[in-house]
């Protein structure tokens, strides 16, 4: 689990520093007017087996198929390799129209919901799922001070944290 906690912090800042640098907009226009894929320019970071797309609009390969994604919602930046994946989503629907959703559609494309978390904080409340199924688990962040979402500029509805499901040798 340290591991896993690492790797997200580890990705999560590493984007952070990427973002905050790409986003120096000298054209004069207010990024914070702007949706998030049009704060930056898409850009892809490889080192290794982990892969960083920054503003790419498009899921990391290898993202399980099975996961179920909003209509209306696009993959704004990812993180992913051997240990994971990590993305990042805007989205046109409202953060109670996403709980729906992942409320009813996880369960029915093979994914356990094992525990739901809600939190307030000072900037809003996000509410938590903690998830495994199709050989991952993982979580998903909802709201708007969802963990993770308040690094970078622009508006960021939701995150996956999926992390590959270690399985014993032998079996």
């Amino acid at each position: 689990m340290n591991r896993k906690r690492l790797a997200l912090m580890a990705g999560a800042l590493l984007i952070a520093l990427v973002a905050a640098a790409c986003s120096n907009d000298e054209g004069g226009t207010n990024a914070d007017q702007t949706s998030p894929a049009e704060t930056v320019s898409p850009i892809t970071i490889s080192s290794g087996s982990t892969q960083i797309d920054i503003g790419g609009g498009e899921l990391p390969d290898g993202f399980p198929d099975s996961f179920p994604i909003p209509d209306g919602s696009t993959p704004v930046n990812s993180v992913s390799g051997t240990d994971g994946y990590f993305v990042w989503f805007s989205s046109d629907q409202s953060v109670d129209e996403l709980r729906s959703f992942f409320q009813e559609n996880l369960p029915s494309n093979g994914w356990t919901i094992s525990n739901t978390m809600e939190t307030t904080t000072a900037e809003g409340t996000f509410t938590i799922y903690t998830i495994s199924g199709n050989g991952f688990s993982g979580g998903v962040y909802v709201g708007e001070s969802a963990s993770g979402t308040d690094t970078f500029t622009g508006e960021y509805a939701f995150n996956v944290q999926l992390y590959p499901e270690q399985t014993s040798a032998g079996q």
